[in-house]
This record gives C-alpha cells, sequence and structure tokens, in this order.
C-alpha cells in the first residue's frame, strides 16, 4: 500500500510542478510530499498549503502533499489571488491616508497549481491503492 500511495503522490506532485508558475523557480522546488505530516518551516514558520490524503488517520501511511517554505512564502498568494490592498506599513483594508503613503497593490488573480492536479488525480490514486489493498488481500486470504 506505501508503494501505491507512493506513486500516487509523487504522480500528483509532478502535475503541481508542471502547473506552477515559474519566476525563479523557488514554488516550484517548495513543493512535495511526505509520509506523515509536513516538516515544519524553518525559522519564520512561513505558512504552507497542504493536503493530507489516502489514508486517514494513520500517520504511517497518510501521505501529505505540501507547497511553500520559507523562501516560497507566497505559495497561498498564488494558488488563491490577492485583493487590492495598501502596500504601507499597518494600513487596513479600507482606503485611508496611511495608505496613500506606501502606495496601492491591485490584487493579483488565482493562478491554481495545487488544488486543481489534486481534484484532477484524487480519484484515480485512491483507485490504484484500493487495488493494491484488494490484491494484497486476495493473497493473504490464499495463503
Amino acid at each position: 500500500m506505501r508503494k501505491d500511495i507512493a506513486k500516487g503522490a509523487d504522480e500528483i506532485v509532478a502535475m503541481q510542478r508542471a502547473l506552477a508558475p515559474v519566476e525563479d523557480g523557488d514554488l516550484k522546488r517548495s513543493i512535495s510530499w511526505t509520509f506523515g505530516e509536513a516538516p515544519p518551516t524553518r525559522a519564520t514558520g512561513a505558512p504552507r498549503i497542504k493536503r493530507s490524503t489516502f489514508v486517514p488517520g494513520d500517520n504511517d501511511i497518510r501521505a501529505t502533499i505540501y507547497a511553500g517554505d520559507d523562501v516560497a512564502f507566497y505559495a497561498r498568494w498564488v494558488e488563491f489571488g490577492t485583493a487590492p490592498h495598501s502596500l504601507a506599513k499597518g494600513a487596513d483594508r479600507t482606503r485611508n491616508k496611511l495608505q496613500d503613503v506606501g502606495g496601492w497593490h491591485p490584487g493579483a488573480r488565482p493562478r491554481p497549481f495545487f488544488f486543481t492536479p489534486y481534484r484532477t488525480l484524487k480519484k484515480r490514486v485512491v483507485s490504484r491503492i484500493s487495488r493494491g489493498i484488494r490484491k494484497a488481500a486476495r493473497k493473504v486470504a490464499r495463503s
């Protein structure tokens, strides 16, 4: 079962990397997977996009696919986009004098690279794992 989970996670990660927008390659390099929980980011504790899949509960056979790290901390912003916002330090979302000091960012459109491949390939991967489980159960039953 671990082999089928690993094969499925590799397949999803490969598609995510192919769809990730590339400026300097940091975002693409931050996309990976592991059995169990995703490793913590280093110093900044930058938020990650992550999705655990395949086998709920047991950490030993659960794959977690993740994107974003201390360098590619902007993974969520790329996936979901951003609303227009001020660049001034301490400004809120409403237009005020403080916001005009730092400039105004028009926001960014979403460029999904993470959840689209996950949703597209999940059914295939789960089917592969189920077939592997049935095959192993038949093998054990025969012996």
